[in-house]
Order: structure tokens, then C-alpha cells, then sequence
């Protein structure tokens, strides 16, 4: 987390980064009445970045570094304060590439334990260890080597010693920014690739963080970035998918090859946040025996206009879940042995037009209609032309 003041012209304001790109631009207009790129730093938190105090910074850079900052853990976070007192880089684009490389540097805190010092220094430069590299290597060794090699550099945050043997990797060039995995809350990484350049966005986006990286690949301006997508011809490819589901990972990569990046975000909008709804959606996509991403887009939209008996296989199952989910046929214990639930069962199929479907049961709520939801999906789509 950074917090600090920035100045634009007389005005100023506090942030506390980082933030999603379309709230950073509430906040700029909010605080200058527009959405300046640069603006001036001042009493930032942690102290490691006070090099930036007094200067003027790209706004997008300084919340991508927090955001790369985020995905630290407490040992990692000293890591960089550490990596930054010794490099001391003085801008945001070498405190991105510092934030990306801290396999090349190794902090000691402690150094009474040297087994601790000499494991931790070799997962630092290798990333992991075999279970044969455990019980074969002396790390009380390493450690004891680490510390008598003199190369230790004295820091707020410990000792830190680098790894020259590790390749520095320059991730940022200052146009584009690089992958990071901190998002917790993302259904998928889409990669977009336009002239050699690579954007990243972490679906579901905000739209301001679209028109962003659509910029980055050479928009001129958030005007202008429909315009830009329909002239030039952009690689979007979806790289990685926090979900376990082979049928909805290839739906979303029909959606962004036929309808684009736009589509696929809109579909993690509103893609189910629990297990249970998305098995409720797969269920109702099947009954209403649709495919195209309007149609799914609005079952998502109306999920709640669908009831799902999980695992039901037949009337009874059907009968039973109304008794016990549905006020209007709830029964006191005292008659529930009385009441035939496959009749019941049988009856509220052929009420509410219900079907079996894999995984269960699917039919429309109470004074719910699926034509009316789906040509809710037609009228939008005639007025949009």
C-alpha cells in the first residue's frame, strides 16, 4: 500500500494507492476537475519511495508500483524496501523493474540461524527446491559461506546481499506494463499484443482500465480507442483462468475471438462468484438451450428469475425441494409424512414448464418468463443499431 499527497496546479489531494484505474480517475476529477496524467508527490508512505517526494509522476505508473507492491508478503515487502536502500532508483520505472527482480537480491534479518539463512538464500535465487535438494544440500553451510563472503550491505531492513549470478530482467520498458499475479478476483488474464507490444487485463475490468492499455498499444487518446480497435487488428488471447471448468474456459475464448475483448469482459462481469450460482448458470443455459453470449449475458443478468433443485433426478426431488425452499409450499413437520411429493413434484413441473437438466432441475420462478428475458436481450440489440 503507498499513501501519499498529490499536487496538480494549486489544487491537491490524498490517496491511498493502489486503486482500480476507473476510481483513480473519480478521485482525479473529484480533486482537479479532470484526469491530468502527471502530478506532483509529496509525503509518501513507505519511506523507502521518498525519492519520489518533490517530483512529478505518471499516475498509471505510480499505481501500477502499488499494485506490484500488493502482491508482496511481509518478508517480501522488506525485501524491496531493502533492494531499493541499495540500488536507490530514482524513478518509478526502475522501482517497477526493482519490484519484478527480488530474486537478485537476499536479505538477512537473523543471523543466528544458518540453515535458515542458507535455505531461504537458495529458494530466493532458485524460486523452489526438490525434495532431494532438502535432504542432501548443507544449508548451514550456505549459510555460514553467505555471511563470511563480506558482501553484505547494512540496511534499515537487515542485510541484504546481491545475487549477481541472478539475470536482471527488465519486465517495464516505460510504455507497457507487465504481467502480476495479485488480482484475487479474476475469472481470467486476457493478453492483448498489438506492434511487438503486450497489455495485460485482469477480466472483469472496469472499461477505464480497457481504454488504458488499449492507449498503451498506441491509442492516442480514450476517444479514440473504439476507433483504434476497429482500424488495427489486436491479438487478445486468454492466458490464465482462476476457474476449474473446461466448458465455460473455451466459452470465454469463443467469446473473445468472435466478439472481442468488450464481450468477454461484460461476461466476467457477470460471471457467478460462487460455485453454486455458476452451477446454477450452466444448468439454465441448458434449459433455456441457448449458446450466444446475449442470451447467456442475460440468464446471468435474470439468475434469480430461475429456480435450481440441485441433484434432483425426479418429481419426488422436485416436490421435496419446493417444500423446503419455496414459501408458498412449505408444510409444518407434523404433515409432512401426509404429503405426496411425486404428485406435487409432477404438478409443479407442468406449472412452471420445468426440465431436468445435468445437475439437476431448472424451471422459471414465480410470474417469471424466459421469452421475456430473452427478447429483453432483442429489443437491446435492435436499438443498438
Amino acid at each position: 500500500m503507498i499513501t501519499l499527497t498529490i499536487w496538480h496546479s494549486p489544487m491537491r489531494t490524498a490517496l491511498t494507492l493502489p486503486m482500480s484505474d476507473e476510481k483513480l480517475q473519480q478521485e482525479m476529477i473529484n480533486a482537479f476537475g479532470d484526469t491530468p496524467q502527471r502530478a506532483t508527490v509529496a509525503d509518501i508512505s513507505p519511506q523507502a519511495l521518498a525519492m519520489l517526494d518533490g517530483k512529478e509522476v505518471d499516475m498509471d505508473e505510480l499505481n501500477f508500483l502499488a499494485k506490484s507492491m500488493a502482491r508482496f508478503n511481509k518478508d517480501e515487502m522488506s525485501q524491496f524496501k531493502a533492494a531499493v536502500q541499495v540500488e536507490q532508483p530514482t524513478d518509478l520505472k526502475a522501482l517497477i523493474n526493482l519490484s519484478f527482480n527480488l530474486e537478485r537480491y537476499t536479505l538477512v534479518q537473523n543471523t543466528a540461524d544458518l540453515a535458515a539463512i542458507g535455505k531461504r538464500h537458495l529458494l530466493n535465487k532458485q524460486g523452489g527446491l526438490t525434495e532431494s535438494e532438502v535432504e542432501s544440500i548443507d544449508f548451514e553451510q550456505i549459510g555460514r559461506y553467505l555471511l563470511s563472503s563480506g558482501q553484505g550491505v547494512p540496511t534499515a531492513n537487515g542485510l541484504v546481499f546481491r545475487n549477481s549470478e541472478v539475470p536482471y530482467h527488465e519486465v517495464y520498458d516505460g510504455t507497457t506494463f507487465p504481467y502480476y499475479d495479485y488480482r484475487g478476483d479474476a475469472i481470467a488474464v486476457a493478453q492483448l499484443e498489438y506492434d511487438g507490444k503486450t497489455e495485460y487485463l485482469y477480466l472483469p475490468e472496469d472499461e477505464v482500465a480497457i481504454e488504458k492499455a488499449v492507449q498503451r498499444l498506441g491509442a492516442p487518446s480514450s476517444e479514440d480507442v473504439q476507433k483504434f480497435m476497429q482500424l488495427h487488428e489486436l491479438s487478445a488471447a486468454l492466458t490464465d483462468f482462476t476457474i476449474d471448468n473446461p466448458w465455460w474456459m473455451k466459452h470465454f475464448e469463443t467469446v473473445l475471438r468472435e466478439d472481442g475483448i468488450w464481450a468477454a469482459n461484460e461476461m466476467a462481469v457477470l460471471f457467478p462468484k460462487s460455485d453454486q450460482d455458476m452451477e446454477k448458470l450452466s444448468a439454465v443455459i441448458e434449459y433455456a438451450d441457448v449458446s450466444g453470449i446475449e442470451d447467456i449475458t442475460q440468464l446471468a443478468k435474470h439468475l434469480d428469475d430461475f429456480v435450481f433443485a440441485k441433484g434432483a433426478t425426479s418429481d419426488e426431488d422436485v416436490g421435496r425441494h419446493f417444500v423446503d425452499h419455496d414459501s408458498e409450499y412449505s408444510a409444518s413437520a407434523e404433515v409432512m409424512n401426509y404429503i405426496d411429493f411425486d404428485a406435487l413434484g409432477s404438478q409443479i413441473i407442468e406449472d412452471y414448464c420445468g426440465e431436468f437438466v445435468e445437475g439437476g432441475f431448472v424451471c422459471m420462478d414465480h410470474g417469471c418468463s424466459l421469452e421475456q428475458i430473452l427478447e429483453q436481450d432483442e429489443s437491446m440489440t435492435m436499438g443498438g443499431i
